[in-house]
């Protein structure tokens, strides 16, 4: 239902070749001699700024100097260090110890039981000092229509191994009742988890296509409530169905944890390919039974696809609830086995080697991811910017007519903007445009370190994505080029914003403007 999303888009595209900004730049040997390579000149949580100096003589013999400088961002790029009391680059990295598995490295610092069975589990650090104390419960089926129940699988005790990557953690076959998995990925931005179902699912009888899977997250009590802005997925418009259901919309909630964030959460595939598309995941966080759970849904007639290709299901004991005004969830063990100390850089005893084994080649993946950002953010002018990984915006974005963007952000998110009353302000004018470039573009701003001078479609994955729901957002005066996807805008039901994009100059990317909508 499309049209209930009121979405405007005003289209004002140029699809053929237009004249380059900035001088072309040739070869290595532009600048005369061969230059400095770059170094970092200054580090922030979120940028860092590369500079270097080349030799220059001009026509009357004259030695001049010349610095070339640009800005890399990435959110979560480097990390304060206590000890050293200096801006230290992030590591995407698990370091295992008798007493648990840590990352540190960066500006979230978490903290794995060996055995995700416990109380506690999973220990989060946000970077404002918020201390985020959970663990995994279990999966359930959830009828939105009459409130029934059912507890499909339970969390049990499981060893944790490392993944493909330094950054990955996967406890296997830990759920008691089906075969998956949960893995934990850390990165610069924060901290992604992901269910892992290994096995096709059947609906017990007696349950309406409307159900829902449910993944249950138990917090520690006096976990802080998060602030959280709620957005409609899908509703019901049937007048009489909606008197008979209990719950007749369903609905997301986007939320805050001090600096971190829970974005959308989706479901895809892996292993196939070409990939599925994905499925968005509702979150809510809720008092069942007096403790605070979160609880992620997705629409089990949106997923039964892409369990299709999975193993058959094995026989299981479930246990049917009705539900009412409360869930009812198995409690978790009531104490946590793991030191819950605050983080520190050094711990006793040194590092423990663990197994290693990757997932299962099929499966499906439920993510949650809880992200850093940074917020009224504006890309100047007079400067050149780097992505090198995700850089998550919010509040008001400003774009300033003259401003270049490069990326080498080939898979997963690049420039995501989003707030819940963000907004983005385009200062650029028709003879001033802003330009969002592959690395490898030398046409346009400084040169990157690394760049090959010559770009082509799909270098970089998306210029930038834009998931405002609430505010009109008009771009204009913009030059995109070399991407998958020029422009990826997202919006849910009863989003009452519009996006209106005039002047814009999308060229050789694959996919000029992408819509991610959701009816």
């Amino acid at each position: 239902m499309k049209t209930a999303f009121g979405t405007l888009l005003s289209l004002s595209f140029v699809l053929t070749t237009v004249a380059q900004v900035g001088t072309p730049v040739s070869g290595p040997d532009v600048f005369g001699s061969s230059p400095d390579p770059y170094t970092v000149v200054k580090r922030a949580a979120h940028s860092q700024v590369w500079q270097r100096i080349a030799i220059e003589t001009n026509a009357l013999g004259r030695v001049q100097y010349r610095t070339n400088a640009y800005t890399e961002l990435a959110t979560g790029l480097n990390y304060f260090d206590a000890a050293t009391q200096i801006w230290q680059p992030s590591r995407e990295e698990w370091q295992v110890y008798p007493d648990g598995i840590v990352a540190q490295t960066g500006r979230t610092k978490v903290i794995l039981a060996t055995n995700l069975n416990l109380g506690g589990s999973v220990d989060v650090l946000t970077p404002d000092g918020v201390r985020l104390v959970s663990n995994p419960v279990g999966l359930g089926f959830y009828d939105p229509v009459d409130g029934k129940q059912v507890l499909l699988a339970e969390v049990k005790d499981c060893v944790a191994q490392r993944g493909a990557a330094a950054n990955e953690i996967v406890f296997r076959d830990c759920f008691e009742g089906m075969r998956g998995s949960i893995r934990y990925l850390y990165t610069r931005a924060g901290l992604r988890q992901h269910v892992v179902l290994e096995q096709r699912l059947e609906l017990p009888a007696g349950f309406s296509d409307k159900t829902r899977l449910e993944c249950y997250t138990e917090f520690a009590p006096g976990t802080p409530l998060p602030r959280a802005k709620r957005t409609v997925l899908r509703r019901e418009e049937d007048a009489l169905a909606r008197t008979l259901m209990v719950e007749p919309d369903f609905t997301d909630s986007e939320l805050g944890f001090g600096k971190l964030k829970m974005r959308a959460g989706v479901a895809f595939s892996l292993g196939v390919e070409p990939p599925p598309r994905t499925i968005r995941v509702s979150k809510q966080f809720e008092n069942i039974g007096g403790r605070p759970v979160l609880v992620e849904a997705v629409e089990f007639k949106q997923l039964e696809p892409l369990l299709a290709g999975l193993a058959a299901v094995e026989t299981r004991k479930t246990d049917t609830l009705a539900v009412n005004a409360t869930r009812r969830i198995k409690r978790a063990t009531e104490q946590a086995r793991l030191s819950h100390e605050r983080f520190a850089t050094e711990r006793a005893g040194g590092e423990l080697q663990l197994a290693s084994q990757p997932l299962r080649e099929l499966a499906v993946v439920i993510d949650y991811e809880l992200l850093e950002s940074d917020s009224d953010f504006t890309f100047q002018g007079d400067t050149t910017y780097y992505v090198s990984g995700p850089v998550y915006l919010d509040g008001t974005t400003t774009i300033e007519g003259g401003a270049v963007v490069k990326s080498s952000v080939t898979q997963g998110d690049g420039i995501v903007l989003g707030d819940w009353d963000g907004a983005v302000v385009c200062q650029t004018g028709p003879y001033r445009p802003a330009v969002f470039t592959s690395k490898h573009d030398n046409s346009v701003g400084q040169i990157i370190s690394g760049s090959s001078g010559s770009p082509a479609q799909g270098d970089f994955a998306t210029a930038f994505a834009v998931q405002f729901e609430w505010a009109n957002v008009a771009l204009h005066d913009l030059r995109i080029a070399y991407a998958t996807t020029g422009l990826q805008l997202e919006g849910y039901w009863g989003a009452q914003g519009a996006y209106r994009i005039t002047d814009a100059q999308i060229l050789h990317c694959q996919t000029g403007l992408a819509l991610g909508m959701e009816n």
